[in-house]
């Protein structure tokens, strides 16, 4: 968890975003993708994490509605989080979070090809930081 909230500070950072005050969509709390066991899950520490830094944090999770604060994934939000890795996830429509206001993926499954993301006008980047939509320097 302190390794994807660092690298995703370092990101928003070099887009000039600070992790204060931007609103994040995180999409998935459970321990894995296709089940909804929230026991070990890393997913909830992120969230704790980003709490702590003052982020405006929403979550979606298909697998535990109980424990997201979302219906649905399409919302107006800066920063789209991917966290665990549905199959449903893999599916979703990033025009459609484009046109609601996202800016930015983070995909810390890498589990989203990167031009579905680019190709709608927005950034992408993962965990391994083999990302190429936007200058590092």
């Amino acid at each position: 968890p302190r390794q994807v909230m660092n690298h995703l500070q370092d990101v928003l950072n070099s887009l000039g975003m600070p992790i204060n005050g931007t609103r994040i969509t995180q999409l998935g709390l459970s321990f894995k993708g296709g089940v909804g066991d929230l026991r070990y899950s890393p997913a909830l520490k992120v969230k704790e994490l980003l709490d702590d830094r003052d982020a405006e944090i929403e979550s979606y999770d298909p697998y535990v509605p109980q424990e997201s604060s979302l219906t649905e994934p399409y919302t107006g939000t800066d920063v789209v989080l991917i966290l665990t890795d549905h199959p449903e996830f893999a599916e979703l429509d990033y025009e459609q979070m484009s046109d609601k206001g996202a800016k930015l993926v983070y995909d810390a499954k890498n589990m989203i090809d990167e031009e579905r993301v680019t190709d709608v006008g927005m950034k992408y980047a993962n965990l391994s930081g083999d990302n190429t939509s936007f200058d590092k320097s």
